[in-house]
């Protein structure tokens, strides 16, 4: 008989030929999104330590300028960006090059608001030759600009809280 070719002469062949097709078929799509899975609980596992690592950041007693620089500097490696510029009432937060000029790239504006008042804003500038911004990307940055908003007003309420303290012991 000729070997190599698929000429089938019995009928139970074709259908061990089909079934051999299929479980191929199901297996390479169970690995394939098995990858997929990995690479979602990997990327969100980044962001969680990401997340993390902020939080303690905004919990620390340090100033909040220091507090959002460092946070604009996270920022810029972390999303690859261009520059992160993060403008407030009580403080101001900026990375990447002094003066970048007219960049061209997708460029976000997020507003730091709290139910209390708004407190500035959190923009970043991505460079065209990189992807644009992804959903869980922007959804992080929302969730980073909630919380750089609450961090700002607990720290312009202890600002408060020192002046009232220390007009309380002057009188």
């Amino acid at each position: 008989e000729p070997h190599h070719t698929l000429a089938v002469r019995h009928a139970s062949d074709v259908v061990a030929l089909v079934a051999f097709l299929l479980s191929g078929l199901i297996v390479g799509a169970l690995v394939s999104s098995v990858r997929e899975e990995r690479s979602r609980a990997e990327r969100r596992a980044t962001e969680a330590l990401f997340l993390n690592r902020t939080t303690e950041r905004f919990i620390s007693r340090e100033p909040i300028d220091r507090t959002l620089a460092g946070l604009a500097e996270a920022l810029l490696g972390f999303f690859g960006l261009v520059s992160c510029d993060i403008s407030t009432s009580v403080g101001v937060g900026r990375a990447g090059t002094e003066d970048p000029g007219p960049v061209a790239g997708q460029t976000l504006s997020i507003p730091l608001v709290t139910p209390s008042g708004s407190f500035g804003a959190l923009t970043v500038v991505r460079a065209t030759s990189e992807d644009p911004l992804t959903p869980p990307e922007l959804g992080l940055l929302h969730t980073l600009a909630a919380q750089t908003a609450l961090a700002i007003e607990r720290a312009a309420l202890d600002g408060e809280v020192r002046a009232t303290r220390i007009e309380s012991e002057a009188n």
